[in-house]
């Protein structure tokens, strides 16, 4: 399991060392996402959505504030709305609002050369449903089909740990 307490700091230091620079928000954000701290992550990634033209910010930060039990759906689709998304990652952020299934999701996820990311937001999906069987299922599968180096690998190991507790 990753040492996000390790990426946190490493985040405060690029911050402190490069003050305007939002992207130290954006990383800190998902590293306080994936360490459990929803409301840090939602703090982060609010205010690195309204700088940076980054759509996994608002995805993160809609998935950030599903988890502390707030409904995010008005700023995810105005945020995508703003950066009027096509391709990747617009299938995420239509499987949120409701407008595509998970397999829809996943099917362009593999158009796109993104199979990790579909499997991880589709499991996200999942849980946000309290269906945590089915989204550990997945998050299995992204052992088996995510390179071991790649950020989703490591999310994956995050959350089955996580949801093993």
């Amino acid at each position: 399991m990753a040492d996000y307490d390790q990426a946190i700091e490493t985040a405060n230091e690029f911050m402190r060392q490069y003050p305007a620079r939002a992207f130290g928000l954006s990383l800190r954000g998902k590293y306080f996402f994936l360490r459990g701290d929803y409301a840090a992550a939602a703090d982060d990634l609010a205010f690195s959505s309204k700088i940076l033209d980054r759509p996994d910010d608002l995805i993160w930060l809609f998935l950030a504030r599903a988890w502390l039990g707030l409904n995010g759906t008005a700023d995810l689709a105005a945020g995508a709305a703003r950066l009027r998304l096509q391709g990747w990652p617009s299938p995420v952020v239509e499987l949120f609002l409701g407008k595509r299934t998970p397999a829809e999701m996943q099917a362009a996820a593999a158009r796109a050369g993104k199979t990790c990311e579909g499997l991880y937001y589709a499991a996200q999906w999942r849980i946000l449903r309290g269906e945590d069987t089915d989204a550990i299922a997945l998050y299995r599968n992204m052992l088996d089909v995510c390179p071991k180096k790649s950020t989703e690998y490591g999310y994956a190991i995050t959350e089955i740990v996580r949801l093993d507790r």
